[in-house]
């Protein structure tokens, strides 16, 4: 016996809709929409007269104090310490 959900005539009218093509190009342009890199604008904030950010990863502060944001956890490579001396070569920071 056989329920109504997975007769043939059924699960054929479902996949009339989606195509593997059609799958295939929506994977696509999903996966290129979000790789491109964006700041995240901060309204409030710079209207507040807050610290303007250059991005969501590097703050610069008017005393020349510099925050750096890491998305990873720190297990035993390095991160740290060698993105932080990274940003400090490149802005020509005090160490």
């Amino acid at each position: 016996m056989t329920s109504a959900s997975t007769t043939p005539e059924t699960t054929a009218s479902a996949r009339k809709g989606l195509s593997r093509r059609g799958m295939l190009a929506g994977s696509a342009a999903a996966a290129g929409a979000f790789s491109f890199g964006f700041a995240i604008p901060f309204g409030e904030a710079q209207a507040q007269g807050a610290v303007p950010e250059i991005n969501a990863w590097v703050v610069i502060h008017p005393d020349d104090k510099v925050v750096i944001r890491i998305a990873r956890s720190e297990m035993g490579q390095g991160t740290l310490t060698g993105l932080a001396q990274l940003v400090a070569e490149e802005l020509n920071c005090d160490w």
